[in-house]
């Protein structure tokens, strides 16, 4: 197999995630990729691509696949390529952990280390030109030859392919990685210019690594002129990159049209660079409970390419009228529209009501026996308002059967991309009424209450995890569950936060803020901590699982000391600490898109580029 270089431009790219985290620390950092598709996982027998700055390239350099816990043993990864910023090299087929800890040494030192995700099937085609899209690098076997899909040259040229040869249909064979523990051809699907069709072999090829798939050119695609053909390739959840070939017209003369340029990436698709490429990601419009989608919304902003979906909110007294009777009509109904304009949504449970008084309690979780509450005031009024001690029986254990209800109704609709269960009030995770809660449980210091606090989010989010493990799950699909970071206490207790951040990636969550501000850029700029502590934890979790960013409140178009600040500045430094889902306010959208927004006609072209900047970095539609 020939050696496999990215692109200058996707290599570019990849660099550029470095010089966004600012001085390198020994070891130096390290972006790990497949080295097909650029996706930001690997798997078991694959190959993979190092990208970092100043790597050793000599015969002493070494690659080693490790796991969170470096008191255990590295496998040795075999390497095939090595150059001052790409090591590509060969994953030990054996089952490793995830996330994977891929260390360079030289001379016996460890001089760059990286984290990748690793799952059992990580599928990324080989392309032409090595940028992951355009023609694929392979074969087709057409007049009992077989032939190269392309002419090397610059530019490239696609060759014609023959749609048949005699009585029979031609065969594509597209080479790639990751899909070599597959499992046969049950899960296999290809499409070709449009047609489904079954692979006639999807496995491992002669050469380490490197995978294949031969499949049928379906009859009756050619046309007059030759034409660029479209293949799209998937392995249950896991879909490998979108490929091309050049079909042969029925006029000989007709020559192939150039390759079309790469595409935007999509919502729907996993993609490279990202923390979670197969998880959720792009820009979602929040749409909070009582906010209805108006027509100009509807025009204006749901259609809008760089819009992937919106995030709506299930409130628990709207749907559990107790006795294990649902209405599940307001959540469906807000889904409804974003599914017809093609788009996703994900789903924010409020147990308790964001609002006051709280509303968001069924009134038989307050009529049981076993409910517990403190009262105490809020938002700077002096009326007591009521909330639930949320660590005790009569209101956890009736949450966790509303929690099941929610994961059998959506945990297995592809329109949903991540769920997210509020432990406390909205869709959060700080105690509300902190002192009287201590004082009703008998907590003399906050380091006790820590441990509590810490055990009950413990105990809900292992119980998602395990109640959508056990879903009846005929499509192969399955939510992402999210976390919230969150700060409470005076001093604030930064090592909750960083527990939150610890337990939600150890599931498999996601994790993200809904405090997104200006000060955050200052504070961590100056090495304090932004709000609730996401910065430091998006840093040090950044590639292992999805990180999800909401503004405080709406932008500041004019980005003005002490607000919220402007689009401009927020979304680039949100995407810089590799944020993947950006949740934005309907006001801000309007800005961009709506000309009735009062803002529109000074702010509009610079919200817009800035959307449609962060939607080439996390997708669009």
């Amino acid at each position: 197999m020939a050696k496999i270089w990215v692109g200058k431009s996707m290599r570019g790219v990849i660099l550029a995630m470095f010089s966004a985290l600012g001085a390198a620390a020994a070891p130096a950092p390290l972006a790990v990729v497949n080295a097909a598709n650029y996706v930001s996982q690997i798997a078991p027998g694959s190959i993979a691509s190092a990208f970092g700055a100043n790597l050793p390239a000599d015969s002493t350099t070494t690659v080693a696949i490790c796991g969170p816990d470096s008191s255990k043993a590295c496998a040795q990864a075999t390497v095939f390529a090595l150059s001052a910023t790409q090591i590509n090299f060969l994953v030990p087929a054996a089952p490793i952990a995830n996330p994977a800890i891929i260390q360079v040494t030289h001379g016996g030192t460890i001089v760059a280390s990286g984290s990748v995700p690793v799952t059992n099937l990580s599928p990324g085609i080989f392309t032409a030109n090595n940028s992951g899209s355009g023609i694929f690098n392979g074969q087709s076997y057409d007049q009992n030859l077989y032939s190269p899909t392309f002419l090397p040259g610059s530019p490239l040229v696609p060759r014609p392919v023959s749609e048949t040869s005699g009585g029979g249909p031609n065969i594509l064979i597209l080479y790639g990685t990751g899909w070599a523990k597959a499992g046969g051809l049950n899960s296999v699907r290809a499409n070709i210019g449009g047609v489904a069709i079954a692979p006639d072999y999807a496995g491992p090829s002669a050469s380490p690594g490197l995978d294949q798939i031969n499949v049928k050119i379906p009859a009756g695609l050619s046309g007059a002129s030759s034409k660029l053909v479209n293949v799209a390739i998937s392995f249950g959840n896991f879909s490998a990159n979108s490929v091309q070939f050049c079909l042969a017209g029925q006029d000989p003369s007709s020559s192939c049209p150039a390759p079309n340029p790469a595409p935007a990436p999509l919502c729907n698709q996993p993609l490279p660079g990202i923390a979670a490429p197969y998880a959720p990601h792009g820009i979602f419009m929040l749409q909070f409970p009582g906010q209805a989608i108006t027509p100009a919304v509807q025009a204006n902003i749901m259609n809008q390419s760089t819009v992937c979906g919106g995030d709506i909110y299930a409130v628990w007294s709207q749907i559990d009228s107790g006795n294990g009777q649902y209405n599940w009509s307001s959540v469906d109904n807000l889904m409804a529209p974003w599914i017809a304009a093609g788009k996703s949504v994900n789903l924010i449970v409020w147990g308790v009501s964001d609002s006051v008084p709280n509303n968001g309690t069924p009134a038989y979780v307050l009529n049981d026996p076993t409910y517990q509450s403190v009262s105490c005031a809020n938002g700077g009024s002096t009326t007591l308002y009521s909330y639930p001690v949320y660590y005790s029986a009569g209101y956890k254990n009736n949450y966790k059967s509303f929690i099941q209800a929610v994961l059998n109704r959506y945990g297995s609709n592809p329109s949903v991309g991540y769920i997210r269960f509020g432990v406390a009030r909205g869709g959060e995770a700080f105690p509300t009424c902190l002192p009287e809660m201590m004082s009703l449980g008998g907590y003399s210091t906050i380091a006790q209450f820590d441990t509590a606090w810490e055990n009950y989010i413990a105990e809900m989010t292992a119980f998602q995890k395990s109640a959508l493990a056990l879903l009846p799950n005929s499509s192969g699909y399955t939510v992402q569950l999210m976390a919230a970071l969150n700060q409470y206490g005076n001093p604030i207790q930064h090592n909750v936060i960083s527990f939150e951040a610890q337990n939600a990636i150890s599931l498999g969550f996601g994790f993200g803020s809904q405090g997104l501000e200006l000060s955050d850029i200052a504070n961590y700029n100056g090495g304090k901590p932004c709000t609730s502590d996401w910065c430091a934890n998006f840093v040090l979790f950044a590639g292992q699982g999805p990180l999800e960013l909401q503004t405080i409140a709406a932008s500041d178009p004019a980005n003005a000391a002490g607000g919220t600040g402007s689009m401009t500045t927020l979304l680039p430094f949100a995407l810089q600490l590799r944020t993947q889902i950006l949740e934005v306010y309907v006001q801000d959208l309007q800005v961009a898109y709506d000309p009735a927004s009062a803002n529109y006609a000074k702010y509009s072209a610079a919200y817009s580029q800035a959307f449609q900047s962060a939607a080439a970095v996390v997708g669009g539609r």
